[in-house]
């Protein structure tokens, strides 16, 4: 680098700190630069990836939905459940052989306690050969209990939006004449218990006695649980079965939901009567309050109507299996792999579809970026040359261009531009072209304006004189002349593109494979964002255009005064 090229470099520093807005202009642009290069280590790239069209990536996530971000703690009164996997689980796995005497004297005393007492009774050896022959008549070998449980610890004023428990189990054998029993408990921190199970009881009082579970053979529990069956080969049998490694993800929200919007009476009163019982309030065909709420409310007065106060505590959330093993069944297994309250959540918290908002808006700067300066540096070299070729040009020449420039400038642009966007299809790239197509014609006639002017000067006229060409008096002699206003004006025309790019986005003409600030935009609008409240879907996003923007007015307008001969004080 020659010493003429440093020294030009340090007056312009130099001057850019006599223009304050310039420092600062720069300063936003090298953050903005610094996030989109820090993106892998401040988010998560496989996000971006699987933002569109991969719902269930985002369901292994477990995020909660239209959530708030996590700091809005810090400012509000009412303090919000923040969205945490629970790590208090515990389990309890017991076994009765039943080719042991001493499991299935066990197994009697539950079913049928005056046999057993009877058998109690008996010698020995006599009481072994009966128990022989009762086990010919045993269609299973094993009767397995499982107990696994869940603690939340309640503290927030608010409850959460979701409690979400992931469950792996199985093989479970179903037919015909096989009860398989399941419960799900709730307990409270005041004692009330429920169970979501229809028809199971809330008290186990004996959790090895059948007649407290619900039935795994039942069609209607299965399909409330979400669990799949498939076919299992026990010898010459095929029998149904719910597979090993089944996973049961039990959402209490969606659970409880599906049992309110029933209608049913009978099975809203088999659920909830525990809690509405102490509270003293009569259940009805149709629930109108809050899941969550009515689930964590206290049992007072204002229960049913969702105005009773919060109850905060220790909640158990617990799964009882109590499963029979045919002969040739592997024993199941029951496992709790994750469990997860959800509340608000991150530093920009998500949308509608459980989606993560910080990833997308930290991505959408590179795009920004991208989008602002190709379009406002390409659009404005063009621009300045066909402007300075027009005006030094002159003639017949100088009126064809600046006829079809002012045509060009006078076409409406928005209508044209969604046009085309729909016509040449969703893709940023097309949108960036049309951008450009219609982005050069505002300069053309300032430029020509100043190059009328700048080729009556005396060495333009000495380099006419001596014979230079008209191409190298306009690269040599006109075009640096022009030069502080392309600078200034590529800067000024970025906040222009990215509005423009943004607008198609938000109508729904932006690419959908490309995550935006105008595309994030779009889908808050289409889900109602605004009129749900959700602030952290729409404000973020329109303030990170506004920021962007304001970084390249602040730029445009230091370098004017900077560059600017007329501006230089």
């Amino acid at each position: 680098m020659s010493s003429t090229s440093v020294e030009r470099i340090r007056w312009f520093l130099k001057e850019l700190k006599r223009v304050k807005s310039g420092l600062v202009g720069f300063i936003l642009l090298f953050t903005l630069i610094g996030l989109t290069l820090a993106f892998p280590l401040i988010a998560n790239p496989q996000d971006i990836a699987n933002w569109s069209g991969h719902a269930e990536y985002w369901d292994q996530k477990m995020l909660p939905k239209l959530a708030p971000p996590a700091w809005v703690n810090i400012f509000s009164p009412v303090k919000y459940p923040i969205t945490s996997d629970l790590k208090n689980v515990k389990s309890n796995y017991y076994i009765l052989n039943m080719s042991k005497d001493k499991d299935l004297m066990e197994y009697l005393k539950i079913q049928n306690p005056q046999v057993a007492k009877a058998l109690e009774q008996l010698p020995k050896a006599q009481r072994s050969q009966i128990l022989k022959n009762l086990r010919k008549n045993l269609n299973f070998n094993y009767l397995v209990l499982s107990e696994l449980n869940v603690t939340y610890n309640f503290k927030a004023d608010v409850p959460p939006s979701n409690i979400i428990v992931l469950l792996k189990l199985g093989p479970i054998v179903l037919r015909k004449g096989y009860v398989q029993g399941v419960n799900i408990l709730f307990t409270r921190p005041d004692g009330i218990t429920i169970s979501f199970i229809p028809g199971a009881s809330a008290n186990l009082s004996n959790p090895w006695n059948l007649n407290n579970y619900g039935n795994l053979n039942d069609i209607k529990l299965l399909t409330m649980l979400a669990l799949p069956t498939s076919t299992l080969k026990i010898g010459k049998n095929t029998l149904r079965a719910i597979p090993a490694n089944t996973t049961l993800r039990f959402s209490i929200r969606d659970y409880v939901t599906s049992i309110v919007n029933s209608g049913n009476p009978a099975l809203i009163n088999s659920v909830f009567s525990p809690i509405a019982k102490s509270a003293n309030e009569s259940l009805g065909s149709n629930l109108y309050v809050d899941p969550m709420v009515l689930l964590m409310s206290k049992a007072t007065k204002g229960l049913l109507s969702g105005t009773a106060p919060i109850l905060k505590g220790k909640y158990t959330i617990t799964f009882m299996f109590l499963v029979k093993v045919p002969a040739g069944v592997p024993l199941p297994k029951f496992n709790i792999t994750r469990a997860r309250v959800l509340g608000v959540y991150g530093l920009m918290g998500t949308d509608n579809q459980g989606r993560d908002l910080w990833p997308a808006l930290i991505y959408g700067i590179r795009w920004a970026l991208i989008i602002g300066i190709t379009v406002s540096v390409i659009s404005t070299l063009i621009g300045v040359m066909y402007g300075v070729v027009s005006g030094y040009m002159g003639g017949y020449v100088d009126i064809i261009m600046t006829r079809i420039a002012q045509i060009v400038y006078s076409l409406p642009v928005l209508p044209l531009l969604i046009i085309l966007a729909y016509f040449f299809g969703p893709s940023i790239w097309n949108i960036i072209w049309i951008l450009i197509a219609f982005g050069w014609s505002g300069l053309v006639f300032t430029v020509r304006s100043m190059v009328l002017q700048i080729k009556e000067n005396l060495y333009v006229e000495a380099a006419r004189a001596i014979g230079a060409s008209s191409w190298r008096i306009i690269i040599k002699h006109v075009f640096p002349q022009v030069l502080p206003y392309t600078f200034a004006s590529m800067a000024l025309s970025v906040p222009g593109a990215i509005l423009a790019e943004a607008g198609l986005s938000f109508l729904g003409l932006g690419d959908p494979n490309i995550v935006t600030w105008g595309k994030i935009l779009h889908d808050a609008h289409a889900s109602g964002a605004a009129l749900k409240g959700a602030w952290w879907w729409v404000v973020p996003p329109g303030l990170g255009i506004a920021v962007v923007g304001m970084t390249f007015v602040f730029i445009g307008y230091a370098l004017d005064r900077i560059l600017n001969p007329r501006l230089i004080r």
